[in-house]
């Protein structure tokens, strides 16, 4: 066994402090009824043990980390959309750009073309 307890709220607390009549877990799991026959056996006065104190014990939630992880996936998925969409972008503007260049130079005539077309009409 380590040297802590595990309290049944999911709490850790050192193994000491179970079963000395105090509440530290805040579920009283750390002082279970047979503490109090351990007790009996003890010459230790422990009456004012069984004050209970006023302390805080916050509850803890069950997905702490929900609202970060919800961002994180939020903002990494808009991401992943706006990449996508620059790149569709980039392509469809790359293949414009690539399909006018094939347009004009189909319409270029080469000084080869020009010169056959000289001497075709000379003769």
């Amino acid at each position: 066994m380590g040297s802590e307890f595990l309290c049944k709220n999911r709490k850790c607390i050192p193994v000491q402090l179970r079963c000395d009549g105090f509440d530290h877990c805040g579920d009283g799991s750390d002082e279970p009824d047979s503490c109090e026959i351990q007790w009996e056996t003890d010459r230790i006065d422990r009456r004012w043990y069984s004050h209970t104190p006023n302390y805080y014990f916050p509850k803890m939630d069950r997905y702490p980390d929900l609202r970060t992880a919800t961002i994180i996936f939020v903002a990494s998925s808009v991401g992943l959309i706006m990449l996508i969409s620059a790149l569709i972008i980039l392509l469809y503007r790359t293949g414009n750009r690539a399909r006018q260049q094939r347009e004009l130079q189909s319409q270029l005539q080469t000084i080869s073309e020009l010169l056959v077309n000289i001497i075709q009409a000379d003769s």
